[in-house]
């Protein structure tokens, strides 16, 4: 079908859940920017954990979607418009990129660790 990007992640995250980790380490590392930026107002640290959050937000729903319409689609595979949603990741990523530059400390380096690896699994074994 037009409206679905064939891939097999879907069908062996379902065999084997734990192969989404790399998602929830994102989503849980994104919030952790997202809330951590916006108490000690840091603009670039909260704008790359929203974008991340949205990236998350917009994919989780996007799948919960296409399976309450039809539960055997994910065995083909992903909605088409989650890999534009990988984009929002990949600002994620350079807006913590951009926050590492301005202050090297651990949890920026670890931030775009994260997101880097994300955007690997994502782009590289996902879509």
């Amino acid at each position: 079908p037009a409206d679905v990007r064939v891939s097999g992640a879907p069908y062996q995250i379902s065999l084997s859940p734990w192969l989404a980790a790399p998602l929830a380490v994102f989503a849980l590392v994104s919030l952790a920017q997202l809330v951590g930026g916006a108490l000690r107002g840091r603009a670039l640290t909260a704008f790359s954990g929203l974008a991340g959050a949205a990236a998350t937000g917009l994919i989780v729903q996007s799948v919960y979607g296409m399976l309450s319409q039809n539960e055997t689609a994910l065995a083909v595979g992903l909605p088409t418009q989650v890999g534009l949603y990988g984009l929002l990741a990949a600002a994620s990523a350079v807006l913590a990129a951009a926050a590492l530059l301005r202050s090297r400390r651990w949890p920026q380096v670890g931030a775009v660790v994260v997101a880097s690896g994300f955007l690997v699994w994502w782009y590289a074994w996902v879509v």
